[in-house]
């Protein structure tokens, strides 16, 4: 009895092993192509905006358009961060946070959001609905933060 025992327990992790692993390589492929292909349209969609000074309504929807791919659901928050001057008794620099709410209200508006020379433009892509061996852990390998400097401000 015991040697039959063995032998089942031995099939069974045979089978799991012959087609668990391709899976998971598998998988994790499949995740690090997405990888790239976050990165690069977010290093794309940063790097016009910091050439060119601003966002408008079509550059907005065409990159939410490209991060929403195939049967995943992307979580996009863009953060502009700019100085101000505030003047109290003394001349204080101020950080300013605008967030992709901000940049929506404008862009649906009809205009261009604007951003001034020396501001910092940064977005966060995250893939909320990846595939996970065990369910109660979350997976947060598909992501990509980018920013960078704005260069160029329009007059």
């Amino acid at each position: 009895m015991d040697d039959i025992f063995g032998r089942v327990v031995t099939m069974f992790i045979a089978v799991c092993i012959m087609f668990g692993m391709p899976f998971i390589y598998m998988t994790e492929r499949a995740k690090s192509a997405r990888q790239m292909y976050i990165l690069s349209e977010v290093t794309h969609f940063v790097d016009s905006v910091a050439n060119i000074g601003f966002i408008d309504g079509e550059m907005l929807r065409e990159f939410y358009r490209d991060m929403s791919f195939s049967d995943s659901i992307a979580d996009v928050r863009i953060l502009h961060e700019s100085d101000e001057f505030v003047m109290d008794d003394k001349i204080f620099r101020v950080r300013t946070y605008h967030d992709e709410e901000d940049i929506w209200d404008t862009v649906e508006s009809g205009e261009e959001y604007r951003f001034l020379k020396g501001d910092y433009l940064k977005v966060t892509v995250r893939e909320t609905n990846t595939f996970s061996i065990f369910p109660f852990l979350e997976d947060d390998t598909v992501m990509a933060v980018y920013g960078g400097c704005i260069k160029y401000e329009i007059d």
